[in-house]
């Protein structure tokens, strides 16, 4: 089996590098980027599949083809050659703010849109309860959202997100070893002081500020992991509580993200929890997965995919969104909390994100399995 791929998802979805060791799958160089033209991204497209003679197309960044795919309903004679299969990153969150009735029947907005407003096809809302389910445009769907694909049902089914548990990372890599001594040295240099972790580059909406202000108003020390603040030019961010803590060397930043998950595990268990105050964010959390294989519970705001894996797992604590002084309470509370409490909650809720699940998921969208990934629930077993 050949397989055409475009690059783009290998950046957005890590494990997707190992399609560069398949000797069977040919990359393409995304044809339809330089078009808007929804007809001529998927004549391009089908054109490009055609000419390496591939019997499967992954689109590894199908949220960004929604328009391209349903372009085939119109044009049959321009339909994806061979097997289709589409990796929707992004596009499941809306099943966690409206809950559309399960009644077998298409919702009338719905109808109503497709019949005024053609190019609301490619909202996601609309792609995924109309388009998909009426056309056939797709022959499967990987969704990283399991709540979103116990719902749909059918052609979809569930990718594990960042599977850092098969990570091929050399064990003591020298990032390791130096981080570990750097991260020891701050965290002894404040006995007894509470560890606020933060990965990413520094922005208001994955709450840099909040946790700025968390660690400030609980005596605490902030542990920055990723770009220094230089990179970052969001204005919204208010750096009152950098200063105090910079005052008291009671921050580290440690310039750069972590490389190897063994370095993610070294920076992430120097604190007793991990908080991911992210504004609006409905969907999986790269780094959420990474302070749970560190052995760490987290505290996420009440709204989506992460504050769902929470509740069902007992992986944590949840505060009401935008409530910051719940969220110090409920940080205090996980701060005091031994960690063996969450150990097997945690452990149980990983054994989803493993090499064999992903292989799983692969074969279900190259139609070599009819059930596909197991899917995290509170019951501990279920599948697509």
């Amino acid at each position: 089996m050949t397989v055409a791929t475009d690059l783009a998802g290998l950046q957005e979805y890590t494990q997707l590098a190992i399609l560069r060791e398949e000797p069977r799958v040919r990359f393409i160089a995304d044809p339809w980027a330089g078009e808007t033209d929804p007809a001529r991204q998927l004549r391009k497209l089908s054109a490009a599949v055609s000419e390496v003679g591939a019997d499967l197309t992954f689109l590894a960044e199908a949220d960004n083809a929604r328009g391209l795919l349903s372009a085939q309903i119109a044009r049959p004679g321009q339909r994806l050659p061979g097997r289709r299969v589409g990796l929707f990153i992004r596009s499941g969150g809306y099943v966690h703010e409206i809950d559309f009735p399960r009644t077998g029947r298409i919702p009338r907005a719905l109808v109503q849109a497709y019949t005024y407003r053609p190019l609301s096809l490619t909202q996601p809302r609309v792609f995924h309860e109309m388009v998909m389910r009426k056309f056939s445009i797709l022959d499967a769907a990987l969704c990283l959202d399991e709540v979103f694909v116990s719902r749909q049902k059918g052609e979809y089914g569930w990718l594990p997100d960042i599977a850092v548990a098969f990570s091929d990372a050399t064990q003591g890599s020298l990032e390791t070893a130096t981080w570990r001594t750097r991260v020891s040295s701050f965290v002894a240099a404040h006995p007894g002081r509470p560890v606020v972790a933060y990965v990413g580059t520094p922005q208001a909406r994955r709450g840099y500020e909040v946790l700025l202000r968390l660690a400030c108003d609980l005596d605490g020390c902030f542990l920055h992991c990723g770009e220094p603040l230089e990179s970052s030019l969001d204005p919204d961010v208010d750096l009152g509580a950098r200063s105090i803590l910079d005052s008291g060397d009671a921050i580290l930043e440690l310039g750069r993200f972590y490389q190897d998950f063994d370095t993610a595990q070294v920076t992430l268990a120097a604190a007793a929890c991990v908080v991911l105050p992210y504004a609006g964010h409905l969907g999986s959390s790269g780094v959420m997965l990474q302070a749970l294989m560190a052995g760490r519970p987290v505290l996420v705001p009440d709204q989506g995919l992460m504050a769902s894996r929470v509740r069902n797992f007992g992986l944590g604590l949840t505060f009401a969104p935008g409530n910051w002084r719940e969220m110090r309470r409920m940080f205090s509370i996980l701060q005091n909390t031994p960690p063996a409490v969450f150990a097997a909650p945690i452990r149980d809720f990983l054994r989803y994100f493993t090499k064999v699940q992903f292989e799983a998921a692969m074969d279900f969208a190259a139609g070599l399995s009819q059930t596909g990934a197991m899917v995290p629930c509170m019951a501990g077993n279920g599948q697509v």
